[in-house]
């Protein structure tokens, strides 16, 4: 036989564990109250399950799938298998994110900024931050890690009045880093291609041993193979500029 506290009854002990700390929710009053209508041996069990999944209570994630087109599959740690999102997903800190065949979506983050993905292409966000810069409070502070493990993605930062914007991107050989920047990355087998479209970039070899380093201005792209610093930037054409534009907008 249960003893409760106080010599409380059963059904308003449980009632209040379910509620602690919570605001009062009239359906979830009325369902804990069926509930506690059990046999008290199956009380406790029942109030717990009814209780929200701590993912349930988790806050949204860091990005929304804002638009795709396609299959766009996400690997998540802690899910057993891959899974298909659709538009209005959110995308959590970790999460893997791959378009299919044909397919292409646009990632939204909190703060405004923005991740085109590409057919074929895998991406992973590995670090996101938005909060209060600890040295000007009233400013905000965005920083954004990812990696483009194949394909081709597009990152657009955030550029308004009060954000202080850091994006990072890394491939198997490059390591990409920018402001408030619009920019491509295309990551192959041995190669990643880089392509600054507005503002400019820092790029060197993800390896620390290999010596070098590029920086881009607005219209220039470079390559980085294995083992090898940056080659020297060039400027794109303006066909290879509005190629590269369209072959990256999601809409």
């Amino acid at each position: 036989r249960i003893q409760l506290p106080g010599g409380q009854p059963p059904g308003n002990f449980f009632l209040g564990v379910a509620l602690a700390g919570k605001s009062p929710d009239t359906a979830f009053v009325k369902r804990m109250k069926s509930l506690l209508a059990l046999p008290c041996p199956f009380v406790i069990a029942a109030a717990v399950a009814a209780l929200p999944s701590a993912n349930a209570m988790e806050a949204s994630g860091i990005a929304q799938v804002d638009i795709a087109h396609g299959r766009l599959i996400v690997e998540r740690s802690g899910v057993l298998k891959p899974f298909e999102v659709l538009t209005g997903a959110d995308i959590n800190i970790g999460d893997t994110i791959t378009a299919g065949d044909r397919a292409m979506a646009r990632l939204l983050f909190k703060d405004n900024s923005f991740m085109n993905i590409t057919a074929q292409t895998t991406v992973r966000v590995n670090q996101y931050v938005y909060e209060p810069d600890k040295n000007a409070p009233e400013r905000k502070r965005v920083l954004i890690i990812a990696r483009v493990l194949k394909g081709r993605a597009r990152f657009i930062t955030n550029n308004v009045p009060g954000v202080s914007c850091q994006i990072h991107v890394e491939t198997d050989t490059a390591a990409v880093s920018g402001g408030a920047a619009d920019f491509v990355v295309t990551a192959l087998p041995e190669e990643t291609w880089i392509a600054a479209l507005i503002s400019g970039l820092s790029v060197k070899n993800i390896s620390n041993t290999v010596i070098g380093a590029a920086d881009l201005h607005p219209n220039q792209k470079t390559v980085v193979r294995e083992k090898k610093p940056p080659e020297k930037p060039v400027y794109m054409t303006s066909k290879e500029r509005r190629t590269l534009i369209k072959e990256t907008i999601v809409r």
